[in-house]
């Protein structure tokens, strides 16, 4: 629904919040993309547990003077440390799992990110055009700049596919 969703917590208490995550409650997995809450089973109640995996560590500088924030993708878990029935990593990790064991077959992927920018005049009918990108002024090279920063591989390496890979 291109939510964030997701917990904050000062930079001191890393090391404590790597080893006891962070609350969250179950309904956050319903923000729609419009906003509220979606009519879900949960309800505002519930206790879960957001636990930062430490491999998908990254810091972003925003090229002003505010400091750096850092992101981690987080498994979901329930209060006892099992995997909450609804966490999308754990679903994927285990449809990927049943995947490569049905048939031998690896997952390649990669995210594309969209988003709105709204900081340059709008014109709906021309958005892949170069003067609507040049309108966008240094927008895309700061923007591309700090994914460089944080360690995001925009250009991936691209090895030759065989049929036998597929």
């Amino acid at each position: 629904a291109a939510q964030l969703r997701g917990k904050g917590f000062p930079l001191k208490d890393l090391e404590a919040r790597l080893v006891k995550g962070v609350g969250w409650t179950p309904t956050n997995i319903a923000i729609s993309s419009f906003g509220p809450i979606a009519n879900s089973p949960f309800g505002p109640f519930g206790d879960l547990i957001l636990m930062p995996d430490p491999a998908t560590k990254v810091r972003v500088e925003f090229g002003d003077e505010s400091l750096p924030e850092h992101f981690y993708l987080c498994d979901v878990l329930n209060t006892d440390l099992s995997p909450w029935e609804c966490c999308p990593r754990t679903l994927l990790k285990r449809a990927v799992e049943t995947l490569a064991k049905e048939t031998g077959l690896k997952v390649l992927t990669a995210l594309e990110q969209e988003f709105y920018y709204s900081g340059a005049e709008p014109n709906p009918a021309s958005g892949y055009q170069l003067g609507s990108i040049r309108r966008q002024g240094e927008f895309a090279g700061a923007f591309l700049h700090a994914l460089r920063i944080a360690g995001m591989d925009i250009d991936p390496p691209r090895r030759r596919l065989h049929r036998a890979d597929f």
